[in-house]
């Protein structure tokens, strides 16, 4: 059996309770994921978030212009030729109007900034126990170390196959390591739920009919009301938005930018390797005699597997593609109230009698119309996808310092 110095970091994957003595949990990386310190800092700050989102700018819907109403007013009379003594000159003559509403007015639905639903930043990943060396503390069977030197163990090494493409993350507080149950994804999509507001108008000339002859009782000959005109209208319609069908971002493959180690375990027989790779949490001038740092890990996470064919991947950023979608309007097959502007009225050229009167009409019913908008887009900003973190000081072991260089292979 071989000593490793005190304070150096190792992965236990067994029992809480049986992590072996002289070794102690280290609990400040419980529940978390390390990351190769940036050297900007010390080592042993933590960061990442638990979950991400995401914002699109803000955006609207135009309505897709195209429906009318029918409409009918109530009646009303012509109106008077005038007073001629004996009341014969007068008459009256009922009418009112029926016809088409212009379009809607082209209008646009309210703008909306839209949030993405949460979603986890844990990449795919399985629980471990980092324990931490005290004085006296020897590498034994089953301890975990990390190798980056090939795709094959040492000796009497193992790799870890239960942690492969996968990353370390700390078991929760006193729990025992998990390598059976898979957490975490690399498939990333979120609901983008949202609603808008919208209303709108029509306009249009509703005509007056030509009415028939009159005689004038003074003897001046028939009059023939012509016709007139109304401006006609309709109240504002509020659109009622239904939130958006439900609809999701673009599925992304997302995962922090990572470099791979192999996780390998001492087996009966297995030395303190030349090269095993462990955590350091302290004083980056205080690492251990014999152990250098392991520069190579500078900046990224955590993730096992072969560290000589596709080491290097993932991005601590990402966005979604933009989704084109649309809205149900729930009471798009609508009415409107209304009524009509009023109508100064018409006067006879020749005695100046007015045979139109004064007048405006309300709207006895106004027929259904269908509304509809078109169709839009969102644009996901970027966003961090680490997931919570404490940077650690990878350190590489290289040679034994001291009496022990015969209990360990010294490789190269």
């Amino acid at each position: 059996m071989s000593t490793i110095p005190k304070d150096v970091i190792l992965i236990w994957t067994g029992l809480n309770s049986a992590i072996p003595a002289l070794w102690n949990r280290e609990t400040s990386l419980d529940g978390l994921f390390p990351k190769g310190w940036d050297y900007s800092n010390a080592p042993n700050i933590t960061g990442g978030n638990a979950t991400h989102t995401h914002t699109s700018p803000a955006h609207i819907h135009s309505m897709a212009v195209g429906h009318t109403h029918t409409y009918q007013t109530n009646t009303k009379n012509w109106g008077s030729s005038g007073d001629t003594g004996d009341g014969s000159g007068t008459w009256v003559a009922d009418h009112s109007h029926s016809g088409t509403s212009d379009n809607a007015n082209a209008n646009n639905s309210s703008s909306v900034a839209t949030t993405y639903s949460s979603y986890s930043n844990d990449p795919p990943n399985r629980r471990v126990i980092f324990i931490k060396a005290t004085l006296g503390a020897q590498l034994l069977d089953n301890i975990v170390a990390l190798w980056g030197e090939s795709d094959t163990a040492p000796t009497n090494w193992s790799k870890v196959t239960e942690l492969a493409d996968r990353y370390l993350k700390g078991a929760s507080a006193g729990a025992d390591a998990d390598l059976a149950t898979d957490n975490g994804s690399l498939i990333n999509s979120h609901t983008i739920t949202h609603t808008h507001t919208g209303l709108h108008t029509h306009g249009g000339i509703m005509y007056g009919p030509g009415g028939g002859d009159k005689n004038r009782a003074d003897g001046g000959g028939d009059m023939t009301p012509s016709g007139h005109s109304h401006q006609l209208i309709l109240d504002a319609h509020t659109d009622t938005f239904a939130d958006n069908d439900a609809i999701s971002a673009q599925s992304e493959n997302v995962e922090p930018l990572y470099k791979r180690l192999h996780a390998i375990k001492k087996g009966t027989g297995g030395l303190k390797e030349k090269k095993i790779i462990g955590i350091w949490l302290g004083d980056p001038t205080a690492i251990p005699k014999g152990w250098t740092l392991y520069t190579a890990m500078k900046g990224y996470h955590l993730k096992t597997g072969d560290p000589t064919t596709s080491a290097i991947g993932g991005s601590n950023t990402h966005t979604h593609a933009s989704q084109t979608h649309s809205h149900t309007i729930t009471n798009a097959s609508h009415n409107h109230t209304g009524s009509t502007t009023q109508n100064d009225g018409i006067r006879d050229g020749c005695c100046s009698r007015q045979y139109v009167t004064v007048h405006s009409h309300t709207l006895t019913s106004v027929g259904n119309g269908t509304v509809s908008y078109n169709s839009s887009t969102t644009t996901a900003d970027s966003s961090n996808n680490e997931p919570q973190y404490r940077t650690v000081a990878f350190i590489k072991f290289e040679k034994e310092i001291g009496g022990a260089i015969a209990a360990t292979q010294m490789m190269g």
